[in-house]
């Protein structure tokens, strides 16, 4: 006799990447159930819309990077309207900003110097001190501003070989692309949650997995009672943040598994998540535009 089970599959996580993993399953006749700690669903997708606003604030994610085909799927099956922009970009100069028109040339030049099979792999900060006579110091910090910014990484840890693998070339068009979902991307959210919203408890936050082969037991604590609860099912994805896989034991959020999975301890300990602070401004006059 088989044990019973709650869904075929449980969905660790209700951010973009979980999301769309239940599309996928329902789509194949796959039982499943969401759980998410938050009381929303999103993740690090934040989207808010102030009332005397036509624009949707993000507080999280906010543009579409290069071709981005994965997004670029989505928005053509759920009708979603991107729009491409062409901002300005400004660096300090002093106490006075000025343009910099060649900010991604500048940029490229210095990745470009960056050896994709160095071995052993050093640290951006390594690879800029080893070319710091054949690179200006004004482009070598302007490459390890970026980094910091748009990859979220501290210079003196992140890999010179994984940066040449995904920082954007200068050269490219297509990476170069910058876009926006007109209707924020909190819109793409609903879209990906519509099918399978019925699917989705949010408030209830894993605590621990026990897993067998063909079986697995997840234990939560759902609501403001934070109540003890716990589902059974053939299989489980888990599309939580790096964090929360290193969070250490008892802490809250941290997810123990029984038995270890070394695999996944190997590969977390390996990351690194840098962290963000947003800060959305509202101006009465746009005084950029002069």
């Amino acid at each position: 006799m088989r044990e019973r089970v709650d869904a075929d599959v449980i969905i660790v996580g209700a951010g973009a990447a979980g999301l769309a993993a239940a599309n996928v399953l329902c789509d194949g006749s796959t039982e499943c159930i969401v759980l998410e700690a938050r009381e929303r669903m999103g993740g690090r997708i934040h989207t808010e819309w102030a009332p005397d606003r036509m624009m949707p604030i993000e507080l999280g994610a906010e543009f579409v990077h290069g071709s981005a085909p994965p997004i670029q799927r989505l928005t053509e099956r759920h009708a979603l309207r991107v729009l491409d922009i062409a901002g300005d970009r400004f660096v300090r100069s002093g106490s006075r900003l000025r343009p910099a028109h060649d900010l991604w040339a500048r940029i490229d030049r210095v990745l470009h110097r960056l050896d994709p099979d160095r071995d052993p792999d050093r640290s951006l900060a390594e690879a800029l001190r080893a070319h710091r006579r054949t690179l200006s110091s004004a482009d070598r910090t302007m490459t390890a501003q970026f980094v910091e910014g748009f990859d979220a990484a501290d210079p003196k840890v992140v890999s010179e070989q994984w940066l040449t693998r995904t920082s954007p070339p200068g050269h490219d068009v297509h990476a170069m692309r910058l876009g926006r979902l007109v209707d924020g991307y909190g819109a793409l959210i609903d879209a990906l949650a519509r099918p399978i919203a019925e699917r989705v408890r949010l408030s209830t936050m894993v605590t621990a997995v026990r897993w067998t082969r063909g079986r697995v037991e997840v234990e939560y604590r759902a609501g403001r009672a934070a109540r003890h609860g716990r589902l059974a099912a053939r299989a489980i994805l888990i599309t939580v943040p790096l964090g929360v896989l290193q969070a250490p034991p008892g802490s809250t959020g941290a997810i123990r598994f029984d038995p270890a999975v070394p695999a996944l301890e190997r590969a977390s300990a390996a990351g690194v998540m840098g962290p963000v602070v947003k800060v959305v401004m509202r101006f009465t006059d746009a005084f950029w535009l002069e």
